[in-house]
């Protein structure tokens, strides 16, 4: 079997596709595209101001009972670690004798109070600084 034959055997697997219709596609998302852009230009600086994400209480709660100190990382790093030194402390200056388990209750009860508190702080801090922003755009 020679290279002659082999070619006469061989169909281009790209036979009989219209190109056409996706060059048509390729237009339309991009007229689309331009279309959003101008439904969506912000007044003065040229960009709209998106509201600030919020933490969830009930996702930094639940983080902060199942995981107690390290669920606290969510909403408060340096809550987290006042924590969970606290709790460290706490069963080495009783020297263990109320238990890991009750130590570590204390550390959650400790982190879900932390991460309400935490959470609330975040929350009204990126609310006034939307606010600021707003105002001054």
């Amino acid at each position: 079997m020679g290279i002659q034959d082999y070619n006469q055997g061989y169909q281009n697997p790209n036979a009989g596709i219209d190109y056409s219709k996706s060059l048509d596609y390729i237009a339309g998302q991009d007229q689309a595209q331009k279309d959003w852009a101008k439904a969506h230009e912000g007044g003065g600086s040229g960009s709209p101001l998106a509201q600030p994400k919020q933490k969830s209480y009930f996702f930094g709660v639940l983080l902060s009972v199942l995981a107690g100190p390290f669920g606290l990382l969510y909403a408060s790093k340096i809550g987290a670690a006042v924590v969970l030194a606290g709790v460290a402390g706490l069963f080495f200056t009783t020297g263990g004798s109320l238990g890991p388990q009750v130590t570590w209750g204390i550390g959650q009860v400790a982190s879900v109070a932390w991460s309400i508190v935490a959470i609330n702080a975040y929350n009204r801090k990126a609310a006034s600084d939307f606010a600021r922003e707003k105002s001054t755009a």
